[in-house]
């Protein structure tokens, strides 16, 4: 090909490309609206939260446990993060220091500092315990000890474990030495053991014996004694005692126990009762031989012999020649109660005294036998003032009722019988007039339940009469049913496991379980579903998810600021996190929403969702579906830009007629067709590098 026979044909070629660049040019600048929708970027940090460790021993690994960054955005927004380990610098416990440790957050040039200090363990610093004295067989006791590292720079640290003790002993005693190592580093502190005295010495058990009668010896077998010692520990000495006391006399006696032991002397006392040997009991052990007299013989007591018994058991037999007698006489006739009297105790017996063959009736005065009364006829007779028999008896008539008393009830109603008031004599006491008084009627009692109902079993109720106690009223009752308690989380729920929820009945406590699903990283709601997007975060248990559309109660001129120009307001939404306690939260990560919305496309060249608190936008597209990620709740704006009216059909210069064109193109519809263009026109650009250097460079070089 000749260069200078195609120049017009390059530069022709040129043209048509610096035309498409205009072309496309123009068609990039009415790429309209021009909306943010990257997210904002971090320009500063702070620690909000220092790290919970700060002092490092040399070879210890950085940890960021409980460091907490605020972050500022472009916007102004603030908000929080925790500490990744990834994200520090300056680090370094090889040696001993202070350090500075550089925190830079990821994709940003902010940054933050804060001072570790890096120490070696010096020594160690032990606080004895409590117990510095013991007894030998005590066993150890450390209640008080504590243990610090003290570092190289003199601060110093409590050891809750790690260390050790050794070197107590109890069996003998003496001073000991305890050791306490942590790592390479030792101390010691001291302890002494005593051989523990004799403090006191107790009858844990009486002997059998004590009670005693003039004459016996003293007994102590049963009995028990028990030492104490000054530790607190006991010991069985009964074997080792010494008993001392006197029971020659009658009276309360005081016995003595002694046991001596490493010169050491302790006693202990119990009492007994000495009591005189006195007569308990005494009976007939044969009765007198005579036991019929005539009038005139005088007593006698041959034969009488008696059995007696003493409080201290013996017995013995007495002739009744030792005792005393009264009682007997033969002036009159009949049977004679003669009383035995011997130790102060007494003993009867009877005998009869006769009349002789030649008796004669000594007739004495009228004497009434029976008194009349006001019914009944009385009677009076004479008696023999020697043997008492009957001499002559009379009649006396009966008196005949006299004044009368006032009514007395005789009988008292009941329920339901009927009572009875009596009018009586007030000489013979006789009932002389009856008269009948209503009964009362039942008064009821307060019910009760016999037996109550339960939560699942039926129950009776019944009322009686608080005065006879009869059954008045009976009343089944229906189960009560349980009263359940609020749930109760037994196991909590984790992401890999189910947990488990219980209720209580506050009656009787029957108990009812649920499982608790796992912890889900997604809920939704009114066909919105909020993820979280971190795979280690989850909802917590008993939270909950509110998606509202509340379109209609949000006025334009609360909207006005967050359209963009050419976009309407399509939808309002509103998102909030409810943890168990029913109070609002952010969920700890990036949250997508996935929103199911029907996109009216014939309507709307493009769609965008709205943050009204960070005021920054994201686009989409998708017809049945749109979704956006976060870390917040809130108010969300779905806008749309409105397709305008299609303009009619026009013909070009040469007289072809040009399809339908969309009045506006939106920047997604518009993207692809400007991606062609600049893959062609460096294609162009590199063919006409080529020809340029093929053509031109080699014809003049």
């Amino acid at each position: 090909m000749n260069f200078k026979k195609n120049r017009l044909f390059i530069f022709a070629l040129v043209c048509l490309m610096l035309v498409a660049f205009c072309a496309i040019g123009a068609s990039a600048a009415d790429e309209t609206p021009t909306v943010p929708i990257d997210p904002p970027d971090v320009v500063s940090i702070s620690l909000k939260e220092m790290p919970y460790k700060t002092r490092y021993v040399v070879g210890e690994k950085l940890d960021m446990t409980g460091a907490v960054l605020e972050l500022t955005y472009d916007t102004g927004a603030t908000g929080t993060s925790p500490v990744k380990t990834d994200w520090c610098t300056g680090f370094s416990s090889t040696k001993t220091g202070e350090k500075t440790v550089t925190i830079k957050y990821p994709d940003s040039t902010a940054k933050a500092t804060f001072k570790i200090e890096v120490v070696t363990e010096k020594s160690i610093k032990v606080n004895p315990p409590k117990t510095l004295t013991y007894f030998v067989g005590d066993s150890e006791d450390r209640s008080g000890l504590s243990v610090s590292v003290v570092y190289s720079n003199g601060e110093s640290a409590v050891l809750e474990s790690g260390y050790t003790v050794s070197g107590f002993s109890s069996k003998s005693a003496g001073e000991k030495t305890i050791t306490v190592k942590y790592k390479d580093l030792s101390a010691s502190y001291k302890v002494s053991v005593f051989e523990p005295a004799l403090d006191k010495i107790v009858i844990a058990k009486k002997p059998a014996k004590l009670s005693y009668y003039l004459g016996e010896k003293l007994d102590t077998s049963g009995i028990k004694v028990t030492a104490y010692y000054e530790n607190g520990k006991t010991a069985d000495v009964t074997s080792k005692i010494t008993v001392t006391g006197d029971v020659t006399a009658a009276g309360t006696k005081k016995i003595t126990v002694s046991y001596t032991e490493r010169d050491i002397k302790k006693t202990a006392t119990y009492n007994v009762s000495v009591t005189d040997v006195q007569i308990k009991n005494i009976v007939f052990e044969s009765y007198p031989i005579k036991t019929v007299y005539a009038e005139g013989e005088i007593f006698d007591p041959t034969g009488i012999s008696l059995k007696v018994t003493y409080n201290n058991g013996k017995v013995e037999t007495v002739s009744g020649d030792n005792a005393l007698y009264s009682g007997f006489d033969t002036d009159t006739v009949g049977e004679k109660t003669v009383t035995l009297h011997y130790g102060g105790y007494q003993l009867n017996f009877t005998v009869s005294v006769t009349v002789s063959q030649s008796h004669v009736h000594k007739e004495g005065p009228f004497l009434k036998t029976k008194e009349p009364t006001c019914t009944t006829e009385g009677e009076e007779a004479t008696t023999c003032t020697v043997c008492f028999e009957t001499v002559n008896t009379r009649k006396i008539p009966a008196l005949g009722h006299g004044a009368e008393s006032s009514p007395v009830k005789t009988k008292p109603q009941t329920c339901t019988e009927p009572g009875e008031m009596s009018t009586y004599c007030l000489v013979c006491g006789g009932v002389v007039e009856v008269s009948e008084i209503a009964p009362n009627g039942h008064t009821d009692g307060e019910p009760i339940f016999m037996p109550a109902p339960t939560c699942i079993a039926s129950g009776v109720s019944k009322t009686f009469c608080t005065v006879c106690a009869a059954e008045t009223k009976h009343e089944d009752l229906e189960p009560l049913g349980h009263s359940f308690s609020e749930w109760m989380v037994v196991i909590a729920p984790t992401r890999e496991s189910e947990g488990n929820e219980m209720r209580v009945c506050t009656v009787c406590l029957y108990n009812e379980n649920n499982a608790i699903a796992k912890l889900a990283n997604s809920m939704t709601e009114n066909g919105v579903t909020a993820t979280l997007n971190s795979s280690t975060s989850f909802y917590p248990y008993n939270s909950s998810f509110k998606a509202e559309k509340i379109t209609e109660s949000v006025t334009a001129d609360e909207l006005a600021e967050f359209l963009p120009e050419g976009y309407v307001v399509i939808e309002v939404f509103e998102f909030t996190f409810t943890d168990k306690n029913g109070e609002e939260f952010i969920p700890a990560s990036d949250i997508t929403y996935s929103v199911e919305y029907a996109l009216d496309t014939g309507k709307y060249s493009s769609f965008l969702i709205c943050d009204t608190e960070m005021g920054r936008y994201t686009p989409f597209s998708e017809a049945s579906r749109f979704s956006f990620t976060l870390q917040k709740s809130g108010r969300f704006i779905l806008v749309g830009e409105e397709i305008p009216e299609t303009q009619p059909e026009t013909s070009d210069t040469l007289g072809e007629t040009t399809s339908d064109i969309p009045a506006s193109t939106t920047p997604t519809e518009r993207s692809p067709i400007i991606l062609v263009l600049v893959i062609i026109s460096i294609i162009l650009i590199l063919i006409i590098a080529g020809l340029v250097y093929t053509y031109v460079f080699k014809q003049y070089y």
